[in-house]
């Protein structure tokens, strides 16, 4: 009797020290994989339920759930062949060990304390664990755990890592982490990969009925040496804020990335999500070539391109594929959020400040706000946006319309850039609409410079702006070679085959392109007016408006129209009534007469040059005139049309002096054939 005693309270003490030593050790989700990898899937006695179509780790046996789970066989029978011949799917995948987090000093806005993912990872530290285990974030404890308020960049808050309060090993991690990726890596690390964001559209979206007609989105990535965390929320952001009917697929195209992490662990990550495929090139082939491939194998009616480097917001799927199934020829881009680089907050655009992508006679592109033309031809302020050019390669197609136009541009070169622009001018110029869509939004981690291992093409991006001039710029690209100092080469004149394809599209010129679509891109050839602007006043040998740029600022004068330096003098005026001075407008806010960069809007830098020979601003009616004292200064006064209100300068018929250019230059290159 007594041993028994003795054996009962022996057992109950093990138990106990099990209980309550033992088993504390151990997080919930470790003890869920740790099942899951003996094979014993306990997710639902524990209240764990997995995504539709995950599968156990180590199970040689698939259940009915895990049947829409594709195979890399099943993606390499999708493709064409000889594109395909360079895919290298990856075989027995493993998690690889990443460098743990390190001791930093967090100030989170209106957080008072560390996040509950930064304890999680403590936790394991102290277990001397730093490899993440196998996926389990999709479990409904995992979500609520990585979710709360408090953890760090919730609701894309801010997070700041103050270095100077780190050790010399986690500096050296933070400082490596700027290296390879141009992004606060060590930031990245802390913030989970299903963080939560506010919903920042307009509350007019909110109330909108979308029809999509069984439209249906693949989604492709391309994937460059991309930081493993910043693609972990690119793809959890679309999986968890796309309705499941609308998204088909997620391909992963990885253009022969080099970081070990974008290997068998990404690999082994995504093996269990049914909707995500990988698929490798064997050689580094450029984003627009991957886009491209990916574009090749999806299943679904509609493409999505996005970077690697994204976070899509709540609602942002379902206004692109609206707009595309009321017209399967339009392109839905939609609103480019920042996430900040360094502190991963998230910087929202509201629907009055949203901006559109543009360019100048170089080619660069350049972010600018909306022209005044398509704010009189919108109704609302969540109404399409026409976007002359998209910026990158992010944006919503159909998948017709994209074979249509038979894709990117493959003779573009892959450092060269330029991609964007080329598939902007394919799309309006060739039967198709971009619109920014207000109501959707995805956040873009934008980099400040190149990230380590990515050399600078200079010589590369001349030769892509050079081939798309001649390829669509038509007879402007003159402008093109002028404004870039070179001359046209033979070596880009052989274009028959882009020629044919346009005729075969019917695709419209580049004339059409800027009077309908651009207007606000001044062209030197279709100026009203130019040259020097003469005051009638009888000083000296005569003088002239005078752009003369200081160190600090550009100042207005009046010099001799004589001087030797009169590129400062060679005014022009624009259809939209601006005086220009290459990117410089004479702009009148009300007190002073000043330069000022032009931005197309009119206001401000909107003037009539009457037949009279006064220059009026449009908004405040008064007149451009010579000040009456000796300092010879320009002034705005009422018009009275005074010898110091009027002015001499060459007038153009805009429209003939285009036609007249235009028949110069193709008579030149008829003598150069």
């Amino acid at each position: 009797m007594l041993y028994r005693r003795r054996y009962v309270l022996f057992v109950v003490l093990l138990l106990g020290f099990i209980w309550f030593v033992i088993l504390p050790l151990f997080s919930k989700d470790d003890l869920a994989i740790t099942l899951r990898q003996h094979g014993q899937d306990r997710h639902s006695a524990d209240g764990l339920d997995t995504l539709e179509g995950a599968q156990p780790l180590h199970s040689s046996k698939r259940t009915a759930r895990n049947t829409q789970v594709r195979s890399p066989d099943t993606v390499a029978n999708a493709g064409d062949d000889d594109d395909l011949s360079e895919i290298d799917f990856p075989q027995q995948p493993e998690l690889l060990p990443v460098s743990s987090f390190g001791k930093a000093r967090i100030a989170e806005e209106n957080a008072g304390r560390e996040g509950a993912w930064i304890e999680d990872t403590r936790r394991r530290r102290r277990r001397g664990r730093t490899t993440p285990s196998a996926p389990v974030e999709t479990s409904k404890f995992n979500r609520s755990h990585q979710r709360q308020v408090n953890a760090p960049g919730h609701k894309g808050r801010m997070v700041r890592v103050d270095p100077q309060s780190l050790s010399s090993r986690d500096r050296r991690i933070y400082d490596s982490g700027w290296r390879k990726y141009s992004h606060n890596e060590y930031v990245n690390n802390m913030i989970s990969p299903q963080r939560m964001l506010p919903d920042v559209r307009d509350p007019g979206c909110h109330s909108l009925q979308y029809t999509v007609d069984n439209l249906e989105a693949s989604v492709v990535i391309v994937i460059r040496n991309e930081a493993w965390m910043t693609l972990l929320r690119t793809i959890h952001s679309v999986l968890d804020r796309s309705p499941a009917n609308l998204l088909k697929e997620i391909i992963l195209v990885d253009d022969a990335s080099t970081f070990s992490h974008l290997g068998s662990q990404l690999a082994k990550y995504v093996s269990h999500i049914s909707k995500v495929r990988v698929m490798r090139l064997k050689y580094h082939r450029g984003a627009s070539y991957a886009r491209q491939l990916g574009a090749s194998i999806i299943t679904g009616n509609v493409i999505v391109f996005l970077d690697a480097h994204c976070e899509c917001t709540e609602g942002w799927l379902e206004p692109l594929l609206s707009r595309i199934a009321e017209n399967r020829s339009n392109v839905a881009v939609p609103v480019l959020d920042i996430i900040d680089a360094d502190t991963f907050s998230y910087l929202a655009y509201s629907a009055s400040r949203i901006r559109i992508g543009g360019f100048d006679w170089s080619l660069a592109y350049k972010w600018m706000q909306m022209p005044d033309h398509e704010k009189r031809r919108r109704s609302s302020s969540i109404d399409p946006i026409r976007n002359p050019v998209m910026w990158g390669g992010i944006f919503a197609i159909s998948r017709d319309f994209f074979n249509h136009l038979n894709g990117y541009d493959q003779s573009l070169n892959m450092f060269g850039g330029g991609q964007n622009i080329e598939m902007s001018f394919r799309i309006w110029m060739c039967g198709g609409t971009i619109e920014t869509i207000p109501c959707s939004h995805v956040g873009h981690i934008f980099h400040n410079q190149v990230a380590s291992g990515e050399p600078s093409f200079s010589r590369e991006v001349l030769r892509n702006d050079m081939a798309l001039a001649h390829m669509w710029l038509d007879e402007y690209k003159e402008i093109h070679f002028q404004k870039m100092g070179i001359e046209s080469t033979p070596e880009f004149n052989n274009t028959a085959d882009h020629l044919a394809f346009r005729k075969r599209l019917k695709c419209r010129s580049f004339d059409w392109f800027l009077r309908n679509i651009y207007p606000v891109l001044f062209a030197p050839t279709l100026a009203l007016a130019s040259g020097k602007i003469r005051s009638k006043m009888k000083v000296g040998s005569g003088i002239c408006i005078a752009l003369t740029d200081l160190d600090t600022e550009k100042k207005l004068t009046m010099a001799s129209c004589q001087s030797s330096d009169d590129q400062n003098m060679l005014w022009t005026l624009s259809q939209i009534g601006e005086i220009r001075l290459n990117n410089d407008c004479l702009d009148y806010p009300g007190d002073y007469i000043r330069v000022y960069s032009c931005h197309g809007g009119k206001g401000n830098q909107e003037w009539n040059y009457h037949e009279d020979g006064t220059i009026q601003q449009v908004g405040t009616k008064r007149c451009l005139s010579v000040s009456a004292s000796v300092g010879r200064r320009l002034t705005m006064e009422k018009c009275v049309a005074s010898d110091r209100q009027i002015w001499y300068w060459q007038r153009i018929d805009g429209r003939e002096s285009a036609t007249t250019r235009k028949q110069a230059i193709k008579q030149e290159l008829a003598k150069a054939d």
